[in-house]
């Protein structure tokens, strides 16, 4: 289920360090995706599901919906390419908005400051020159985006 807001027990602290420079990373790459696709994307969309540990929730970095195709695209915002971006687009937000909204197709978009094709990923995935460009079903898409390039 999508949730309104936040859960009021979730806090965040102030960030630091490598962290802090992602989050200001992810802040821009959130303003060039609500830009890009205006009245489409969501951004930081929350969700509660239960698994078989309990009640959960989780928050999605963003989500652009195309209502009328019926196709939902998750996007996940990392400033360098990593396997943990694979592990919460496949694992974790892929089944949650799968069952949230089982009528849609849904695709997988990783966004990334930094992109080493060296770095170890469970899979293979696609380099794509924009966010919007097509994505092969089951397979995350990757865009190099660099907000000093536009």
């Amino acid at each position: 289920m999508i949730l309104e807001r936040q859960p009021p027990f979730i806090t965040r602290r102030k960030p630091r360090g490598r962290f802090a420079v992602g989050l200001r990373y992810e802040k821009k790459a959130q303003e060039m995706l609500a830009k890009r696709f205006p009245g489409f994307y969501v951004s930081g969309p929350w969700f509660e599901f239960v698994d078989r540990t309990g009640r959960r929730w989780c928050q999605a970095d963003g989500l652009i919906v195309w209502q009328e195709l019926k196709h939902i695209r998750i996007v996940e915002i990392k400033y360098q390419h990593t396997e943990r971006a694979w592990w919460q687009l496949k694992q974790l937000y892929d089944p949650v908005v799968r069952r949230a909204f089982p009528e849609y197709e849904v695709t997988l978009l990783e966004v990334v400051h930094w992109h080493d094709p060296a770095v170890a990923f469970p899979e293979a995935y696609d380099l794509v020159p924009d966010c919007g460009a097509h994505l092969t079903m089951n397979k995350i898409g990757t865009h190099i985006w660099n907000p000093n390039r536009g």
